[in-house]
């Protein structure tokens, strides 16, 4: 071949090289622009102001978004889209905004997203929301459980557990929906939803969790509530001070039994005081990742000995502790009744329950042979964690680390005479 026409055909080559190379680096950024383009979609990138109404302003912890089967971590200033799943993890939560109105997550709460034009909505399935309305012009659709609950303008919150459902109303009106009933329910006013049984009752400082009081707190900056910040603040100090003085006593109890321990004449078993005096004594076993405390008294018995049944006194021990505070293990998950169960066994109490496949829960019938009505047609066992009365079942709550748990006798106003409110 001549040597000009092997010069042409490899300059000819370059070119078609060129060309190739300025066409693969178009696909190359064009599959980039793509799948950006998707990613962003997903996770709300370039979302337009219509879609942007509702957007997580703060985020604490782990908080997660399944988002057309694509699951990924929410971050601050990301939108929330329709059909949304929003899920918090353990000491993790989360404030959507939308519009004028913001709703806070808190751990282990999950939900799905409502958002269109006209309204928004939440359908939680498990956890606790506080939400506070400005009297947006959207409205308000929360639903849980075949429940709708709507409103326009306040400050509530709203928490869901297997077989229940509480609502607490701080300012404002709240409206109830189910099984063809319209439930309404005002500022200082509590709703108790078990199955399709809605009852409206007082709402009290005292029977309100942590994450209720530390929001309502807050929102009593710019919304006048049912309650005074002094009297919120001073449900969380009097639980601190029982708190403390529970460990005291625990510590105090388990340095007790170490020198009774040491004292006894070898081959002698020391053995546990007789619930009939001072309720059984020592801790069972440790070997789990958390611990708690846990106690059973029925000491108001006491004080309506006329109204116990015949035959039931001798199983009512003469200071009503039927189990003395003790030092328990537990693991991750576990709950209120799993150790009430363990530690009736190990200690050899009595403990009759039934449980409701309807409710998902178990329900304390009968503690060392002393049982619902045995006192009264409104007597029976309740528990309480930290100080507060859950208004659920003992198998819906799980655990933390620390947790100081009573099981005690109401003998009269369904928990009144223990200081309890259920709401």
């Amino acid at each position: 071949m001549p040597q000009n026409a092997l010069g042409a055909s490899k300059v000819e080559n370059k070119k078609k090289k060129r060309v190739l190379n300025i066409v693969m680096i178009a696909l190359i950024i064009a599959i980039t622009i793509g799948g950006v383009a998707a990613v962003g979609h997903v996770k709300g990138w370039f979302a337009d102001d219509k879609e942007k109404e509702a957007v997580a302003v703060k985020v604490t912890g782990i908080v997660n978004i399944q988002r057309d089967g694509i699951s990924f971590e929410l971050k601050e200033g990301a939108c929330v889209e329709d059909d949304d799943i929003i899920s918090t993890n353990d000491e993790a939560g989360g404030i959507i905004e939308a519009g004028r109105n913001t709703y806070e997550f808190a751990e282990k709460t999950s939900a799905v997203i409502e958002n269109n034009n006209d309204r928004f909505g939440l359908e939680i399935t498990g956890g606790e929301i506080f939400g506070i309305l400005n009297g947006d012009d959207k409205s308000v659709n929360i639903t849980a459980q075949n429940k709708k609950i709507t409103s326009k303008e306040g400050v509530f919150s709203v928490n869901v557990h297997t077989g229940s459902m509480g609502i607490n109303v701080f300012s404002g009106e709240v409206k109830v929906f189910g099984d063809e009933k319209e439930i309404v329910a005002n500022s200082g006013e509590a709703v108790s939803i078990i199955g399709d049984d809605i009852e409206v009752m007082e709402l009290k400082a005292s029977s309100l969790n942590k994450f209720n009081i530390d929001r309502a707190i807050e929102a009593s900056n710019e919304h006048k509530l049912c309650f005074s910040n002094e009297e919120l603040k001073k449900v969380l100090e009097d639980r601190d001070r029982e708190s403390n003085a529970n460990l005291q006593e625990n510590e105090e109890a388990q340095g007790q039994e170490t020198d009774e321990s040491s004292s006894s004449k070898p081959g002698k078993n020391p053995g546990n005081s007789s619930s009939q005096s001072n309720g059984n004594s020592g801790n069972v076993s440790t070997n789990y990742d958390y611990s708690c405390t846990i106690e059973i008294r029925c000491d108001t018995i006491l004080n309506n000995m006329a109204d116990l049944k015949p035959g039931k006194a001798g199983y009512v021990p003469s200071n009503g502790m039927v189990l003395r505070k003790i030092k328990v293990g537990f693991n991750s998950g576990e709950t209120v009744f799993d150790v009430l169960n363990r530690v009736c066994k190990e200690k050899g109490i009595q403990i009759e329950y039934s449980y409701s496949p309807m409710y998902g829960n178990s329900y304390i019938e009968g503690l060392n042979h002393i049982y619902e009505f045995d006192c009264g047609e409104q007597s029976g066992w309740m528990y309480k964690v930290n100080g507060w009365f859950p208004n659920y079942g003992c198998s819906s709550y799980t655990l933390s680390d620390g947790d100081n748990i009573v099981w005690a006798y109401t003998c009269k106003g369904l928990g009144e005479d223990l200081g309890a409110s259920i709401g």
